[in-house]
């Protein structure tokens, strides 16, 4: 079952509105489509790497640093490609920009209750 992101979701919500959806976090889309992804990789030697060279099977590993996916979370990087600290600020980034959103419209129907509207 794919599971919609935060970022997804924001940009769904901007296109029902007819505006321009806010571009895509390059890092979380490459973190998202590799760990997505996982079911299609050749695993050996504690690494995914993409079962082939091309082709939509893997395309998400083949976008990796290195080609592959590597299957331990020691050092200062997960995957040894990702820095945790920068994938957390850029999906709470996000999240926050998601419920700034929210918060607006819900003082703006209150408003509107409140008003009679």
């Amino acid at each position: 079952m794919v599971r919609p992101s935060a970022e997804r979701w924001r940009g769904r919500l901007a296109r029902e509105r007819g505006e321009t959806p806010p571009p895509e976090n390059q890092d979380l889309k490459l973190a998202r489509d590799a760990l997505e992804h996982l079911d299609e990789a050749a695993f050996a030697a504690e690494e995914a790497r993409s079962p082939a060279d091309r082709g939509s099977a893997g395309r998400a590993l083949r976008g990796l640093p290195g080609q592959r996916l590597r299957l331990s979370l020691d050092g200062s990087t997960l995957f040894e490609v990702l820095d945790p600290e920068r994938l957390d600020q850029e999906a709470l980034k996000v999240v926050k920009s998601v419920e700034q959103e929210l918060a607006g419209r819900a003082v703006a129907a209150y408003e509107d209750l409140a008003a009679g509207r």
